[in-house]
Order: C-alpha cells, then structure tokens, then sequence
C-alpha cells in the first residue's frame, strides 16, 4: 500500500456512535488541530445560498437540519458539523482523524482510511483508491445530496448521483402522455383505478420498495433507473388493452416478473419516464445548458469567498441533478 497521510492514533478521537463522537468533540474543543478541521455545511446557508440549489426538497432538507439544532449551543453546533463533515469509519467505530481534511474527498471510489500495521498510525490507503483518485478519501457510494448535506460539497458528475421521482409527478406525466391530443387512450376514472389497483399489488407482493425520497424510487447518474421506479412507470402506462388481457393480477405478475406487457406498453412506459423528468427539470429557474455555462464562468471581483463557494456547491449539485434528468 501506497500511504498518503499519517496521523498517530492518539491525536484522533473515536467511539461506537454518531452522538458519543459529538460529545468527545465538545470535550475536546480547544484542541487547535479540531478547530483546523471546521466545514461550512447547507443547514448555515442562507436563503438565497438555498434557493440556488432550485431543489426544494434539498433546501427543507438543510432548513431542518438547522431548526433541530437552534437550541444547541456554539460548541454543540460546531461539533456537530465537525463530526458530520469529518467522521470516518474504522474497525467498527467513528473516528476523527486530524489531518484527514487536507485530503480532498471523493464518491464512489477513491482511497480509505487504514491501522498501519507496523506504528498504529492513521493512514490513508491510497491503494485503495481507483484511477485518478488514489490521494482521495472515499464518502462511498452517495448522492450529491447526501454529500452536501452531510458533508458540504458536491460533484457535477457525480457518478453515484440520484434524483427521487414521487408518485403524484409520476401520475402527472402519466395523465399526460395518455390525455394528450392524437393519444388512443383516455384516462378515464375506471383506468386510473385499474393502475392504482396494480401499483398496490406491486407494493403488497414486495416488488416496490418505500418511495421514500432515498434513492428507492429514482432516476440514476448515466441513464439508469432503479427497479421500483420503473414498476411504478409501468404500472402507470397500463392501459385498458392490458388489464383486458392480463387483468390486474397479470400485470402485477407480469411487471414484477419483467415480463413485457406490450410494445405499445413499453412505448408508453418510456414516455412517461421522459415526460416526468421534463416537468421536474422545468421546475428549475435554469436549464442545464445555462448552468453547464456558468460552471465555466470565474466567480466575480468583490464576491465574498463563503458566498462564491456556496454557490460553485450549489451549482455543482444542480447540474448532476439536471444530468441525471435529462
């Protein structure tokens, strides 16, 4: 193993919990080498910082992560994001590894924390890390929000990056693909009820996992779409053709069991997928063309450096959104 950073293990702190890491680092505050380590993370951001992130479920995110902590105290706080931004896993426990947040971070790959063998000291792997990554710490396999909620950063071309699609934007795009003019079918009341009746046969069979907004029903980085999702998409593009066929019982069988339906069924299928990505992308103030734009573009003369870096977060989350979209 190639090591890229070395830290004696008596200068970490380390412990079995999130909250009991919190507590070692409020009792160790004055330590000049914590201090070194602070992160600015969403949930002090701004408004207007938020809004830049043109995800409302990112932004209420962040604003309740700052209410639950409105009580704390500055060293409660401050830990907190210590902790948040910096713990690393090792041997079974969270640590605090000074001297780790020099190493710039990275997700998916990239290198891990390891005991050297010979010293006891803290190392960085850097064999571990794949091409291009080896002098990074891995955060794992985790999407942009993830990372810049917990860890204040973001990438825009986040490979391991997710966008949640709920069930009512899923039934929008459904009612328009199969309501729009030309269309041969009409969403009549009966046919709404006949998917909603094959959605819930997915759920009560286990083919659906909870569409819980974390990454059980999304689109993926690179054109990917994970199963539930797609169940879901498929179940919502059933038309009355379908049920005649197959009746509800089939269609459930048949879309758990990836067993094609119709062609006609999986034209549909794509169509509603698509047309739900356009409606959440119209929800942003910016395309994907005008961000990839101001991803090139220096920061300003006179712009304040927390501000500048907000933003660069910000607009590095929203362009890995929007490409996950598009």
């Amino acid at each position: 193993a190639v090591f890229g950073m070395r830290t004696p293990a008596s200068l970490c702190l380390h412990a079995y919990s999130i909250p009991a890491l919190i507590d070692l680092v409020i009792q160790s505050c004055g330590r000049p080498e914590l201090s070194a380590m602070a992160t600015d993370l969403p949930h002090r951001w701004g408004d207007a910082e938020l809004n830049e992130l043109q995800c409302d479920p990112l932004a209420a995110a962040a604003r309740a992560t700052a209410d639950s902590l409105s009580t704390a105290s500055a060293a409660e706080g401050w830990a907190f994001d210590l902790v948040s931004a910096h713990s690393l896993e090792l041997e079974g426990e969270y640590w605090i590894v000074p001297g780790s947040e020099q190493v710039p971070r990275s997700a998916p790959r990239g290198g891990r924390i390891v005991r050297c063998p010979m010293t006891g000291d803290i190392v960085l792997d850097a064999s571990s890390g794949g091409v291009g990554q080896c002098e990074t710490i891995s955060s794992g396999w985790r999407s942009n929000a993830e990372l810049l909620l917990a860890e204040g950063w973001a990438l825009p071309d986040l490979e391991s990056d997710w966008v949640a699609l709920d069930v009512d934007l899923l039934e929008a795009a459904a009612g328009r693909v199969l309501g729009r003019p030309g269309s041969p079918l009409t969403l009549t009341p009966p046919l709404r009820e006949g998917q909603r009746e094959v959605l819930q046969g997915l759920d009560r069979l286990g083919y659906l996992q909870p569409a819980d907004g974390l990454g059980s029903s999304a689109v993926l980085s690179g054109g990917y779409c994970e199963d539930s999702l797609g169940r879901r998409v498929q179940a919502l593009a059933v038309g009355p053709a379908e049920l005649e066929q197959f009746g509800v019982s089939g269609c459930v069988i048949n879309i758990g069991e990836a067993v094609s339906l119709s062609s006609d069924h999986e034209r549909r299928v794509g169509e509603v997928l698509a047309t739900a990505c356009d409606l959440l992308l119209a929800e942003s103030a910016t395309s994907l063309e005008q961000d990839l734009w101001l991803l090139q573009q220096p920061a300003g003369v006179g712009v304040d450096p927390w501000v500048a870096a907000r933003r660069q977060q910000a607009l590095h989350a929203r362009v890995s959104r929007k490409r996950c979209l598009d």
